[in-house]
């Protein structure tokens, strides 16, 4: 074999530029073959005395590992293994910088792959999370406001053709079923919300017809009652003093033929026929408002009735009586006796409350097509609001003397003709009484006298 050969062999496996030296030396050392020709022509051909003392004084067969030359310091891995029969060893080494950077280069190579993938998985789990989790998101919004009750404002569901697209799109059918079924729900509790307040009010009107009603059924039966009490007060107190009254004119009479009556006996002669005209006109009060009878209206010009009224009324000469009637002069359909009885009621109290000099307003005046207002107003002292409010209560009264009834016999009189009575009062201004009755649309004109 041609060593020359050999080496050739050598440096073609192992060139210069791997930075790997192949070499082939005998038992002694002898440097036989080498990658690197340069190396045998050397007069003392042969490898690094530790690279020598490690191969030759080893055992073994074959082997190999990191060393690290005495000559330069360099850490190369080597290896050797003997060939039978001719005692050579063949022996690689190569710098450990070189053997490990391509190891090196792998694991940048690596760790830029596991960076890159690592990036690449991010990205793709983020656009993956957007395309799941933004539907969900979006779900999960709309739940919110759909359990608030919003329906008006829900978010846009995108629906892909998936599974989330499924979920979203049923979703959306059961808010719309959820938004019928409300409203539906909404307008059963308004109907119901309409149907309660006008149960409320019928039951409250029914109520207070019942109410009206029972209170007319109670002032019917103690009218009824006082109705009884004054036919027997009538009758039993009106005997005594129609006696009286007539044993009084016969002591008058006897009195006033004396030459020289005395004048105390005159004078307590008057009182009592005073008193008995009070007890007289206190049993007429009672037994007017105890009394019901039909009414029996009849058609009049009111502006004459007014008239004859007043005329006939004695008014102290203390008091002035102004008069002012409409000038439509209305007809109105009225029992003449029940309805001068309630006027004169109300002028007489409005002189009684001016002791010294005053005026009292009588006036007609026309508020509207089909009704007259009367009025009776007085200068006097006036009354507060928490008698005003009692004033037609029957059998009250603020006067000394009196049955409380003369007011309450102008409310029925009122009552009885359809119509209604108002005061107003200021406390040292005076009062005024508002009797509203109906009138008499186109009333036939009046017969002709013969």
């Amino acid at each position: 074999m041609s060593l020359t050969a050999l080496s050739s062999l050598l440096t073609t496996g192992f060139p210069e530029s791997t930075h790997t030296q192949a070499a082939v030396i005998d038992s002694s050392g002898f440097l036989i073959a080498h990658s690197n020709t340069k190396e045998i022509y050397k007069p003392d051909a042969k490898l690094p005395d530790d690279v020598l003392r490690i191969l030759l004084q080893n055992d073994a067969k074959t082997g190999g590992g990191e060393i690290i030359l005495e000559s330069t310091g360099e850490r190369v891995l080597a290896a050797f293994a003997e060939v039978a029969d001719l005692g050579w060893v063949v022996y690689i080494q190569r710098s450990v910088a070189v053997a490990y950077s391509a190891s090196n280069d792998m694991l940048k190579r690596t760790w830029r792959m596991m960076l890159g993938v690592a990036v690449l998985v991010l990205f793709l789990g983020y656009a993956v999370s957007l395309v799941i989790t933004q539907p969900i998101l979006a779900l999960r919004e709309a739940a919110i406001k759909l359990g608030e009750g919003d329906f008006d404002y829900l978010p846009d569901l995108s629906m892909p053709n998936d599974e989330i697209g499924e979920l979203a799109h049923t979703f959306m059918q059961m808010s719309e079923s959820l938004k019928v079924k409300t409203a539906e729900i909404m307008s059963a509790k308004d109907e119901l919300e309409r149907l309660n307040r006008s149960l409320e009010n019928r039951v409250e009107a029914r109520t207070r017809e019942l109410k009206s009603a029972q209170d007319e059924l109670i002032k019917k039966e103690r009218l009824a009652a006082i109705g009884q009490m004054a036919s027997v007060v009538g009758h039993e107190i009106r005997n005594p003093l129609a006696v009286i009254n007539n044993s009084i004119y016969f002591i008058k009479t006897k009195t006033n033929a004396l030459p020289n009556p005395e004048a105390k006996v005159i004078k307590h002669i008057a009182i009592i026929e005073s008193e008995i005209r009070q007890a007289n006109g206190i049993i007429d009060e009672i037994l007017g408002f105890a009394r019901t009878r039909e009414l029996n209206p009849k058609l009049v010009r009111l502006n004459s009735y007014l008239e004859d009224l007043t005329m006939s009324f004695p008014v102290p000469p203390q008091i002035e009586l102004v008069k002012n009637f409409a000038p439509e002069n209305p007809t109105v359909n009225i029992d003449a006796d029940e309805m001068t009885q309630a006027l004169r009621n109300l002028i007489k109290n409005g002189i009684e409350v001016m002791p010294e000099h005053g005026k009292v307003f009588v006036r007609s005046e026309m508020t509207d097509p089909g009704t007259v207002r009367i009025d009776v107003e007085d200068t006097g002292p006036g009354m507060p609001k928490e008698t005003l409010e009692k004033i037609f209560a029957p059998f009250f009264t603020t006067k000394a003397r009196g049955t409380g009834l003369g007011l309450a016999v102008v409310k029925k009189v009122a009552d009885r003709h359809k119509g209604r009575v108002e005061v107003t009062s200021v406390v040292g201004q005076g009062t005024c009484f508002k009797l509203f009755i109906p009138v008499v649309q186109n009333p036939p004109p009046p017969a002709p006298n013969r």
